[in-house]
């Protein structure tokens, strides 16, 4: 198991929160170029996750809020705005958007609960971001053995 996904489930465990609610497998699987791409552009992503983990863990309310602005400021995919447009973005299925779009958002929220040094409401976002990462991981992640 990748220490990523064991920082996510700590997360969960720790504040409370339900691992990725039953997410069905995406109706629209991802192509295996949009999967090889967005892969690659991972490292970045689990860097930042697991600096946050471990900031909100200890309450260094000015890491994490740097760690979950880091989250935000990575490069997105940028939904494609035409249908039928031949190019990699019109391969990911929309709900993929979606939970992107989650996942930013609840790192805006947990870098507004650090910036206020609120411990409980720090507790609520990061369980709430987990959450979005896993129903992401749920539905796009190949099954690990």
């Amino acid at each position: 198991m990748s220490r990523a996904l064991v920082a996510a489930l700590c997360g969960a465990i720790v504040f409370g929160v339900g691992v990725a609610r039953s997410a069905a497998p995406a109706a629209d699987p991802l192509s295996p170029l949009a999967r090889k791409l967005i892969h690659q552009g991972m490292d970045e992503h689990v860097h930042a996750t697991s600096e946050l983990f471990q900031a909100v863990l200890r309450l260094q309310y000015d890491k994490a809020a740097a760690a979950a602005d880091e989250l935000v400021a990575q490069p997105t995919w940028a939904r494609p705005e035409k249908a039928g447009l031949d190019s990699v973005n019109s391969r990911i299925p929309q709900p993929f958007f979606d939970l992107q779009a989650a996942m930013q958002q609840n790192a805006r929220n947990v870098s507004a609960a650090a910036q206020k040094r609120a411990p409980q409401a720090l507790g609520d976002a990061f369980g709430k971001l987990t959450s979005s990462c896993l129903a992401c991981h749920a539905s796009y992640l190949p099954p690990q053995k």
